[in-house]
């Protein structure tokens, strides 16, 4: 199946927790110095684009992706290992939004680009990283921070692998359907396809995608019947599949009609003229074999091989992607080779506010935020030396203050992280 549009979540690694532990100085149990460990930081989730990916099918089997979590810290001051970063593939040419905005946020037009959309979180600190000359044997620790959450929306740009050409009627429309799981309009009168339908098509282990260009009428390249906007269409397909009616259905000339539709192909641009072809005769369920082969021996006496299927029935439609998936594979061999891929690894990140601090206020009450206070909501706020820490952190950086400017009163909720208490004018937080 071609799928070129999917909605995914994204969420980082959860930092490890940190430990609270201690170990005895010298003989004295009563000296006891901290000797909590950290916790690792939570695995990132990035986006790589694949050059030989062409649809986003990989990524429908589930919605939700998550990178691994860090490590708690451990006893005698060990760090907890960090989580591994997941690495998502998605085809080149993928356009990168936020689902809620619309926002583009990345385009990743290069094989082997990376962006990250999700950071892992923060690792909680542990009690021996606030050992102080005030918190001479803290119990202060901090847990792991949760990992950025973010619904994407992920489209592709991409470039078809086979395109369908011919004049309308010709059997395209029903040819892809058989082809692939697309079911595009199908109807014996003329411009039944007005837009490019594509359908992905599996041989083993291996897809690609096919479209069927909506039927070229002579004059196409100066723009007759939508031809030209068609016609761009076909210049991005990487191989064609030319279709002509064997079944004298308008009672037009199949030989005639290729030698049309490649002058309308030549007239639009150097490209499509030296695009590679397979020739398909089609409709032959309403021949006779005698005049099929008749056919056969009218093109190949013009120098031209014609491959006789039936779209309706079936017949020689396995044949025709035996052949493409070979000749693909031909052409994308060659283009890997010369297709640029980054030696180096490029992992951009979206902008962060630079602000150090500073407080939302919403339906829920009062969120303060940045980078300076980042850290106060991983503090556990389950000892008395926690609270009494963030009130300090706090009343140092002037948040009670701004908060009070801000219309806080007694008994309001403020968020900082995963924290949450009543502001009050009491010397410490109220939890």
């Amino acid at each position: 199946m071609f799928i070129d549009e999917v909605k995914i979540c994204v969420i980082g690694g959860r930092g490890g927790h940190g430990r609270v532990s201690f170990r005895n100085v010298g003989k004295s149990s009563y000296k006891r110095r901290p000797e909590g460990g950290d916790g690792g930081w939570g695995g990132d989730v990035l986006l790589e684009a694949q050059p030989r990916m062409r649809t986003f099918l990989n990524l429908t089997r589930q919605v939700h992706w998550k990178a691994e979590s860090g490590a708690h810290g451990g006893t005698n001051s060990k760090t907890g290992k960090s989580g591994k970063r997941l690495i998502i593939s998605v085809p080149v040419g993928t356009v990168i939004k936020d689902l809620q905005t619309q926002e583009i946020l990345y385009d990743l037009t290069t094989a082997g680009e990376r962006v990250r959309v999700a950071g892992g979180g923060l690792g909680g600190r542990g009690n021996e990283a606030f050992l102080s000359n005030r918190y001479k044997s803290p119990r202060i620790s901090e847990l792991g921070e949760k990992g950025d959450q973010r619904w994407l929306k992920l489209e592709l740009k991409m470039l078809a692998d086979v395109g369908l050409i011919g004049f309308p009627n010709a059997g395209k429309s029903t040819l892809v359907s058989k082809m692939s799981s697309a079911r595009p309009k199908v109807g014996a009168y003329p411009f039944t396809t007005l837009e490019p339908s594509i359908g992905m098509v599996a041989v083993g282990n291996d897809d690609f995608a096919v479209v069927d260009i909506p039927g070229l009428i002579e004059g196409a390249h100066e723009g007759r019947g939508l031809g030209d906007r068609f016609l761009k269409h076909v210049e991005r397909c990487r191989f064609l599949v030319h279709l002509v009616d064997l079944g004298n259905f308008e009672g037009r000339d199949p030989l005639e009609d290729y030698h049309k539709i490649n002058h309308e192909l030549q007239s639009f641009s150097s490209i499509l003229s030296e695009k590679p072809q397979l020739l398909i005769g089609n409709k032959i369920d309403l021949l006779p074999e005698e005049e099929v082969q008749q056919q056969v021996e009218r093109f190949a006496d013009n120098g031209i091989e014609m491959l006789p299927v039936s779209a309706a029935t079936g017949k020689g439609v396995d044949e025709l992607i035996k052949r493409c998936a070979h000749h693909l594979k031909e052409f994308e061999d060659e283009l890997f080779e010369t297709m640029p891929f980054s030696e180096e690894e490029k992992v951009y990140t979206f902008e962060e506010d630079p602000a150090p601090w500073k407080i939302v206020v919403d339906a829920e009450g009062f969120l303060v935020e940045g980078p300076q206070v980042r850290r106060l909501g991983m503090l556990r706020l389950n000892t008395e030396d926690g609270i009494v820490y963030l009130h300090d952190r706090l009343e140092s950086l002037g948040v009670f203050d701004a908060l009070a400017e801000s219309g806080a009163q007694a008994g309001d909720t403020i968020r900082i992280g995963e924290n949450e208490f009543e502001f009050s004018e009491e010397p410490s937080p109220q939890l």
